[in-house]
């Protein structure tokens, strides 16, 4: 079923708000401040006002609605104005603090005023953007020196955009000329930066920058090796080294273990013979103590006696058992 079809069959809505967002019929009034209208026809009206006060308000059809760009977004799409065109529509400017800030005379705000935003063009007011070609092996450039190719149709024509990050190292050891692709921009606050992804070369030097890319892979590829195995040799002597330290340190505590274990068996031994020599003359006083234990006690002042005849001995040893017999004296006469 086509649109006219469509069109025909789609009832006109009759309030206001139901035109917002509508899929085939708008007003001017819901418009966005980056779309027009183009061209106005009119394919109905509807009273915006009162019954008492009518106000018809035109009505057109959403497919007449074109989405509005710069000239410089529409040339990051790859397209550019055409000449003479026009544009249908301005962008709100925005105010710098200059002129956020009141002014005393009326002539800077009637300038202010009548400042415009940037122009604004619609699609069909556009064209393809077609580069410089490359010729003899040279890549056109821009004024800072690159080349921009935000889309694919921005490579020229008889170039070949190599998107590689060693794409410039290899165009300047073939010594071929070439040009920096810038891609699109990366903002940060209010500063932007050009993101440049690979190079632009003529396209007769494709295939050597491809040889040479390998070529640069490869011999990164080695490098990485020759920096893991210089990686893994550092870690392994450092692994060694922390070896002999642990065994050195070992040797060292061994050496005061066996210092230690012997100082403490040369104090075990001394204290066990000095144990050893304590319980001898224990037992040594403990004999002499049970020998002495079996004897008798002299009587105070006498001494060995020297030597007597028979007769003596015999009256020396009764008075010696008068002298240590106990009792009472036997009584005269008995």
């Amino acid at each position: 079923m086509t649109s006219e079809k469509i069109l025909t069959q789609e009832e006109m809505p009759k309030n206001v708000q139901d035109f917002k967002d509508h899929p085939y019929y708008v007003l001017e009034r819901h418009l966005k401040h980056n779309e027009v209208i183009h061209p106005k026809r009119e394919c109905g009206q509807v009273n915006v006002g009162t019954a008492a006060h009518t106000n018809l308000e035109p009505i057109y059809r959403r497919r007449d609605v074109h989405q509005l760009k710069s000239a410089d977004k529409w040339y990051r799409l790859g397209r550019e104005i055409k000449p003479g065109e026009q544009p249908l529509k301005h962008a709100k400017p925005r105010r710098s603090r200059q002129q956020r800030q009141p002014f005393d005379d009326d002539e800077g705000n009637e300038e202010s005023d009548s400042s415009l935003g940037a122009a604004l063009y619609a699609p069909f007011q556009t064209a393809l953007y077609v580069p410089p070609p490359c010729v003899r092996g040279r890549v056109p450039r821009n004024a800072f020196g690159n080349l921009d190719v935000y889309v694919p149709s921005m490579v020229p024509a008889g170039g070949v955009h190599v998107r590689d990050a060693r794409a410039r190292h290899a165009a300047r050891l073939l010594g071929v000329d070439h040009a920096d692709a810038v891609t699109g921009f990366t903002f940060r606050g209010r500063h932007g930066t050009a993101v440049v992804e690979g190079v632009v070369v003529a396209a007769e030097y494709e295939d050597a920058m491809r040889a040479a890319l390998d070529g640069l892979r490869d011999l990164q590829r080695e490098e990485e090796e020759a920096k893991r195995g210089q990686e893994a040799l550092r870690m392994w002597r450092r692994f060694l080294l922390g070896l002999r330290v642990v065994e050195r340190v070992g040797e060292y505590a061994s050496a005061e273990e066996r210092k230690e274990k012997e100082k403490e068996v040369r104090e075990r031994v001394e204290r066990e013979e000095r144990e050893e020599e304590e319980r001898r003359r224990e037992e040594e006083q403990r004999m002499m103590a049970e020998e002495m234990a079996g004897g008798f006690v002299l009587a105070e002042g006498a001494g060995e006696a020297p030597a007597q005849p028979t007769s003596g001995r015999m009256m020396a040893a009764a008075g010696g058992r008068r002298g240590v017999r106990s009792g009472r004296p036997r009584r005269a006469g008995l």
